[in-house]
């Protein structure tokens, strides 16, 4: 079965045959045990993410839905943050929704507002994830499930708590003639939801806690924030040229630690990451305005050069805006994402799904400054240049541990 028929099989069957008893129904059936047995779905990697799929609990259900949850962040409807395809209470289309569990906030906050509270922490994602882009029928607009009973606040609950979604008529899934387009769509929705599992810095509940309080994510603590001006060493420099691009690197897979219950120290390895980030970044800084300056044509530009990811936070996918020359000596935005380490050139990285997606809409005029040290306890960075890293890099997803890869393009 495609995709596509699934959904219509729910679309145009379900008002029939919530006229008939619960109780081992085929459709009922077939909208829970289904979807493994379709490609777009079953092909997602199910140590990752978890199917579930229901027209029910024991009668039928106003709203049916197909949920597709990250393991990490809930392996359940009530809580967390998850994708789910809904199907409107008359029955007139689907939303592909990243939504979140309104149980938990009927529990948590049962005297708060539970309302209030998780369209809060929707808005809250809607202002600051990158990705959400009004494209190809996505949005962040209010759905509407059609739910004019009383006798549930689930349908309530789903409308609060969608983040992002993208709405099919049953007209639009007659005219598909194959899953390509509902591929495409998922695809980009677990792009999205994996966006957003990147800037959890903490298990979803206490993130929640820590939204509801009207506390951004990206400034945990003033403890953190005070230091950002005193992060960086002074000490320390950058080399002035760059050196070659290693090309004999290549991604291994890490060796198995073993099993450890320690548990990580989000505050202190955020302390340690951002002054290590900001060192690489203000060296990188320093870098363009002394390269703008010598430079009869792009010294005008020093002055607009923006350290983006201090004077803006870090979604716009890269840290700097510079300027650079193209070849027919026309002045260009130079994006540059700078990748620090004290470790040494051979060190994979990191790049967040946003940061490879802008890499991929600037093409050439995006570039990684990749800064390393021969010797861990040296003051200066050595550093190579990828320009045009989505095509000149090895990629492992997990974030994306990344090398340069052996063949540079032009």
């Amino acid at each position: 079965m495609l995709f596509k028929d699934y959904l219509l099989m729910v679309l145009t069957n379900y008002q029939t045959e919530k006229e008939t008893q619960y109780s081992k129904n085929k459709l009922a059936d077939s909208i829970r045990n289904e979807p493994l047995s379709i490609d777009i779905i079953s092909n997602l990697d199910s140590t990752k993410y978890k199917i579930s799929a229901s027209a029910g609990n024991g009668q039928w259900a106003v709203i049916p839905w197909l949920s597709i949850y990250d393991r990490k962040i809930t392996e359940s409807a009530q809580k967390g943050y998850y994708i789910v395809y809904l199907f409107t209470a008359d029955l007139s289309g689907v939303y592909l929704s990243l939504n979140q569990g309104y149980t938990f906030y009927q529990k948590n906050y049962a005297r708060e507002d539970p309302k209030k509270k998780i369209e809060l922490v929707s808005k809250y994602w809607q202002a600051n994830l990158p990705f959400l882009k009004d494209i190809n029928g996505f949005n962040s607009n209010k759905i509407n499930l059609n739910y004019k009973g009383t006798g549930t606040v689930l349908p309530k609950g789903y409308e609060l708590g969608n983040i992002f979604s993208k709405f099919y008529s049953t007209n639009d899934l007659q005219k598909m003639s194959t899953d390509k387009a509902l591929s495409q769509d998922l695809n980009y929705m677990i792009t999205v939801y994996q966006e957003l599992k990147e800037s959890l810095y903490t298990t979803f509940d206490k993130v929640n806690a820590h939204i509801v309080k009207g506390q951004s994510l990206y400034k945990l603590t003033e403890k953190i924030e005070n230091k950002k001006s005193k992060s960086v060493n002074k000490d320390m420099i950058l080399i002035e040229n760059p050196t070659q691009i290693p090309t004999n690197l290549e991604i291994t897979k890490p060796k198995n630690l073993g099993n450890t219950k320690r548990k990580p120290d989000y505050i202190n390895n955020l302390e340690r990451n951002t002054k290590q980030g900001l060192e690489g970044e203000e060296l990188v800084i320093k870098n363009q305005i002394d390269i703008l300056s010598k430079d009869s044509k792009l010294k005008e530009y020093v002055d607009q050069i923006k350290h983006l990811s201090v004077d803006e936070g870090d979604g716009a996918g890269y840290d700097i805006l510079s300027f650079k020359k193209d070849t027919k000596n026309e002045i260009l935005e130079h994006y540059i994402e700078v990748k620090s380490t004290k470790s040494g050139i051979e060190t994979p990285f990191f790049m967040s799904s946003n940061e490879l997606e802008v890499a991929r809409t600037k093409g050439k005029q995006y570039s990684i400054y990749r800064l390393y040290k021969k010797h861990k306890n040296d003051t200066e960075f050595n550093y190579y240049i990828i320009n045009d890293p989505y095509n000149n890099i090895q990629k492992e997803p997990s974030k994306y541990k990344v090398l340069p890869s052996k063949k540079q393009k032009d």
